[in-house]
């Protein structure tokens, strides 16, 4: 069954770095953490993470990417990667800004304050594992659909994503995950409203931003 959806525009109604200040008292005071996240479906395990010193990932619009670029090196910072295209698997069931149809991703290190650097739609501190691989290169995550409790769930996620303000971007009916990319407006990176699916509403979700992950 097609599925219409409206979401709120309230997600791209600001495109700068600071994150937006409103009503929070749904959160009955829940922590947003980093510290790990939970993967897997029946097997649930915790990938546990450190943050990596001054270094960072930052997404942001394509079409400045000169400016971006000139800005990342006049606040202090070294690129650490290429500057790469982020994509996304847009599905028509959702209303995508603008801004995520053409944007680029790189990894930056250095001391400095990242909310100068203009158009960046995305950044957070990278990551390691306990088990030592890079993480935080992405703003993806995704979480499962359970189709078994029919279209409930799939509404009451978009419900407390449009809280969270992460953006959906796709869903994959198949596979039974919805996929959604945090910006600077959202609640927390990937990791943290991942956790909060889990922790509050015992949803399986993860982020999807190991390096070598499908992104």
């Amino acid at each position: 069954m097609k599925r219409i959806l409206i979401f709120s525009a309230l997600i791209v109604s600001v495109l700068g770095c600071d994150r937006v200040e409103d009503d929070k008292s749904w959160l009955d005071g829940y922590e947003f953490h980093d510290d790990f996240y939970y993967t897997g479906l029946s097997d649930i395990q915790k990938v546990f993470l450190d943050p990596i010193e001054n270094e960072y990932l930052v997404i942001f619009e394509a079409d400045f990417n000169e400016e971006v670029l000139m800005n990342i090196e006049d606040k202090g910072f070294m690129l650490t990667s290429y500057p790469t295209d982020v994509y996304y698997v847009f599905n028509d069931d959702f209303t995508i800004p603008d801004y995520m149809r053409n944007c680029m991703s790189v990894r930056i290190k250095g001391i400095g304050d990242i909310e100068d650097i203009p158009h960046v739609i995305y950044s957070d501190n990278l990551y390691f594992s306990h088990t030592g691989s890079l993480e935080g290169v992405s703003n993806k995550l995704c979480v499962f659909i359970d189709e078994s409790k029919g279209n409930q769930h799939y509404v009451d996620v978009l419900k407390y994503a449009e809280k969270l303000k992460i953006i959906p971007y796709d869903y994959n009916k198949y596979s039974e995950y919805m996929f959604f990319a945090c910006t600077n407006d959202s609640y927390g990176n990937p990791a943290e409203i991942a956790n909060w699916f889990y922790e509050e509403k015992n949803w399986q979700a993860s982020p999807i931003w190991s390096l070598g992950e499908w992104l």
